[in-house]
């Protein structure tokens, strides 16, 4: 396979390829752990701002906790929110949580992008100040990254602790914020949704800054999983202050009137690629293939009209131009060429009945006439192999016998590159056709496989934008690569117009009876000729030109083809197909494996909207 011409960019290509394959399944996984946090219409008595939600997984169930319950839990979640008059969210998060079984800490994750009702993303960057237990103490923690915000993991990995535990954490949110012409306000998931433990009691204070009307103050709730527009919450102004509680998740909007709180809006995030701009990757591939066959895999250009033959192409072997036609040796130029080594005088071909327990069944007895391994007779290497393996039981053999002794089992690998081989070094091929074929089919079958098997998720994701077509684009690569690989194996201008001469000598058998002034002077064409029909398919026609003629029959076969000296065309045709289907019965056989294993190893308001969010869990 040249890859030799750009090879940078065919890695890049194939790299890409895999990458979108594996990304299908990544997108699947991430589309159902990553918030997307929405622009969600304001408070009741605020304007709405509807936008398309981000669909985000069914939140973990919550049962109901009683206090002084075993299980793992949350037992009170508050939050004291304090909106500073220079637009600065500072959040302390007080968590009651209680650990049946030791330990080591807890996380919580905090998603930092949202989707406004324009479609367009931005990030709430937080800074986390601290960790304290609730008795002036702290706990060692450390802020990771994740691929949808950052996760406060708390907790010492040397040190575990069961029973209940205290974790205040605080941090600064900057552009949560939401700014309108008629008012400003804090949209704001005080908990998330993707706790792996249920939580017993929320609850929430948001502090505005001094010079807020406190009868202007508006405020609503939601609670439940994202996308509940449930309002199982409380909530009550007490002059600058709002208060919340629930006893479950809990989204907050608290508003006010514009202009009395400082600016300072979330960072926009650049709008993502269109997923669609993934299907640019097959074209790619598609173009470099293109002219990769172009220039390396084409073949030159012939006369391009048919001429009909009377001959096969010159020094060429049936199995040759069988190979030549359809750039493939199997079993068919192989039992060609026992027929051709037949009709050569170096097998005789019996065709013997054998009495069953019931019914007759017809096998082939092969009789070695010559010694093959005599270098006068300058037999090509794969008809020395097909010799020397129908033959390594003795001189005389069955086809049965074959099959019995899986004599091909090993031999037929070696037969086949040998005929690949003399194509190549005969000037026909530039480089082994099926090698050529399996290295382009297998880079596709890879990307295939990584793609099915590890990407078939993206079709249950909820959000599936670039998995869904990374895995279309992934797979439409590994199908171009599957189908330029058949049409990459380059002939030469020797085998290219040997392929044309063989053309035309096929339609000459094809149409034996058309062309019969052009046969019948020549002596023994019929056996001569029969291998060449066998690998082009038309032996049956071959056979029907001479249909009781009468013909003298061959020292080669003894059989019921010929009857009195005429030939019978439909018995001809009933025991070379016999003899096809027995030699290709023995090439395939092979020993059966057993089965025992062995003993050997080898739009409204809902809840889930706004800043915040995110949940958490124990470690």
């Amino acid at each position: 396979m040249r890859f030799s011409v750009r090879p940078r960019l065919t890695s890049v290509l194939l790299a890409g390829c895999l990458f979108f394959a594996l990304s299908a399944a990544a997108t699947a996984v991430r589309a159902q752990t990553e918030p997307l946090l929405d622009q969600q219409p304001a408070a009741a008595g605020l304007p709405a701002t509807p936008p398309e939600p981000t669909a985000l997984p069914p939140a973990p169930d919550q049962p109901a906790v009683e206090p002084g319950s075993p299980i793992e839990a949350v037992r009170s979640f508050a939050a004291d929110i304090a909106v500073k008059s220079d637009g600065l969210v500072s959040v302390t998060e007080r968590i009651e949580y209680f650990f049946p079984e030791a330990r080591h800490g807890i996380y919580r994750d905090i998603p930092l992008m949202y989707t406004d009702d324009q479609g367009e993303r931005w990030r709430i960057p937080i800074e986390v100040k601290g960790v304290g237990n609730g008795e002036g103490g702290t706990w060692p923690y450390e802020v990771q990254s994740t691929d949808y915000g950052i996760r406060i993991k708390i907790g010492d990995p040397d040190r575990t602790i069961t029973g209940n535990q205290t974790y205040e954490i605080s941090y600064d949110a900057r552009g949560a914020l939401r700014y309108f012409a008629d008012h400003d306000e804090l949209y704001w998931n005080v908990t998330g949704d993707q706790w792996e433990v249920p939580i017993n009691r929320v609850a929430a204070t948001v502090t505005l800054p001094p010079g807020v009307p406190t009868d202007k103050i508006d405020i609503t709730c939601y609670t439940g999983p994202q996308g509940s527009t449930d309002q199982h919450c409380q909530g009550n102004t007490q002059g600058p202050k709002a208060q919340f509680a629930a006893d479950d998740f809990l989204t907050i909007v608290v508003g006010w009137p514009p202009g009395l709180v400082g600016k300072m809006e979330a960072e926009k995030v650049a709008p993502p690629l269109s997923p669609f701009f993934a299907y640019l990757l097959p074209l790619l591939v598609g173009l470099v293939l293109f002219r990769q066959w172009w220039r390396y895999g084409r073949d030159s250009a012939g006369r391009g009209t048919l001429v009909v033959q009377y001959d096969p192409p010159k020094d060429m072997t049936p199995a040759d131009v069988g190979t030549l036609w359809d750039e493939r040796a199997t079993v068919k130029e192989m039992t060609a060429t026992i027929v051709d080594l037949a009709v050569r005088g170096f097998i005789k071909i019996r065709e013997v009945e054998k009495q069953g327990l019931l019914f007759k069944s017809k096998d082939y007895e092969l009789e070695k006439l010559k010694d093959f391994y005599d270098p006068q007779f300058k037999l090509k290497p794969y008809e020395t192999q097909i010799l020397k393996t129908l033959f390594g039981l003795g001189d005389k053999v069955f086809v049965s016998s074959l099959k019995e002794a899986y004599a091909f089992q090993t031999a037929m690998s070696g037969i086949t590159t040998a005929m690949y081989d003399g194509m190549v070094s005969g000037g026909y091929f530039e480089a082994n056709p099926e090698k050529v074929r399996a290295k382009y089919i297998g880079v596709g079958t890879v990307i295939l496989f990584v793609d099915l098997m590890f990407g078939a998720g993206f079709v249950a994701a909820i959000d599936p934008a670039w998995g869904l077509h990374g895995g279309v684009a992934a797979g439409v690569c590994g199908a171009l690569f599957i189908i330029f690989g058949f049409v990459m194996p380059k002939k030469t201008a020797a085998g290219v117009a040997a392929k044309e001469h063989a053309t035309g000598f096929r339609e000459y058998l094809d149409r034996a009876e058309k062309y019969r002034l052009q046969w019948q002077e020549k002596e023994n064409i019929f056996e001569t000729f029969l291998p060449y029909a066998m690998v082009f398919g038309v032996a049956d026609k071959w056979a029907k030109a001479f249909e009781g003629m009468e013909m003298k029959p061959p020292q080669w076969y003894e059989g019921r083809a010929f009857s009195a000296g005429v030939f019978n065309a439909a018995a001809f045709s009933s025991t070379f197909g016999s003899l096809n289907s027995a030699v290709n019965s023995a090439v395939l056989s092979r020993p059966q494996q057993s089965s025992h294993g062995s003993g050997f190893s080898s739009g409204g308001g809902f809840s889930g909207g706004g800043g915040g969010g995110g949940g958490g869990g124990s470690w």
